[in-house]
This record gives C-alpha cells, sequence and structure tokens, in this order.
C-alpha cells in the first residue's frame, strides 16, 4: 500500500508535534529526524518545496474531510467518510483490489457522527446490495464507483 509522511508541521514551525498516528495493521515505520532534514535541504532546496507540497496536500485533505463531516444527510455522510477512509473518495483512484478499512462499527459510528445502530443498518444494506462486505473490525469497499454516484446524486 502507499505510504504517507507526517510530521511536517514540527519540522517547519520547529514545535513539538501537533497530531499523533495510530498504525491498524503491521506497518513499516521510517523516521527522519528533523536536523536530518534541514541537513537534506541544505544541499538540495528542494527538498523545502517537498514538504510544503505535502503541507498543501495535508491542508486540502483537512478541507475535504470537513466538507464531508457538514453533509446533512447521514446516510451520504457515512458514505463519504467510508470513500474517504478507503482511499476512493473524489479524485482517490480505485485500488486493485478492495479497499479495505480497518475499523470496528462503534469506531466507524463515531467517525460519521451517528450511532451503531444506524450506521449498522445502513452498512448491512450496503452488504446486501454487494457494495461492501463486513468481518470483525474490517470493512471492504467492493464498489466505490457505485458508492460514489451515491454521493454525488444525492448531494
Amino acid at each position: 500500500l502507499p505510504g504517507t509522511w507526517l510530521g511536517q508541521a514540527a519540522i517547519i514551525t520547529r514545535q513539538p508535534r501537533r497530531v499523533g498516528a495510530i498504525a491498524t495493521r503491521p506497518s513499516t515505520v521510517l523516521m527522519l529526524p528533523s536536523g536530518e532534514f534541514t541537513a537534506i535541504a541544505a544541499t538540495s532546496p528542494e527538498a523545502w518545496r517537498w514538504l510544503a507540497l505535502l503541507t498543501v496536500l495535508h491542508n486540502d485533505l483537512a478541507i475535504s474531510v470537513s466538507v464531508d463531516l457538514m453533509i446533512r444527510d447521514p446516510q451520504i455522510r457515512a458514505t463519504a467518510i467510508l470513500l474517504r477512509l478507503a482511499g476512493c473518495r473524489g479524485g482517490q483512484l480505485d485500488l486493485p483490489e478492495p479497499a479495505e478499512i480497518d475499523l470496528s462499527q462503534e469506531q466507524l459510528a463515531r467517525l460519521t457522527n451517528l450511532s451503531r445502530t444506524t450506521l449498522g443498518e445502513m452498512l448491512r444494506q450496503y452488504e446486501q446490495a454487494g457494495w461492501i462486505s463486513q468481518s470483525y473490525r474490517r470493512l471492504s469497499i467492493l464498489a466505490p464507483g457505485v458508492l460514489r454516484e451515491k454521493c454525488s446524486a444525492d448531494l
């Protein structure tokens, strides 16, 4: 799976990091201390541009997440959040295999601002339609295109 970089704000501001991250599956973590980045940037100033680009991408993500959370219709909001968590919302590419989300229904309900009962009913409907599959603390998006259409058609 593709990786990501966290912590650029701490490098730019030289202040403690603002957020943490928790892996939900076995992961490889690499660390580049800020001093090492500064040394790289001293010999290759273009590194600052790439760090700025990363910051812009994270800002864009924060704005789009905020937009999803403001969707009034609970089913459309939950669908948009499912797609984002699976990496197939908006301009994100469909993955070659079913995209998986490693979260319990309780965690997903909190993220979508729904009760577990309401979310569970919606997920059962989606599973019966063949758009997702569920297992213990895991959900697979089988038809991201259909779910994206559901979001855009109902907005």
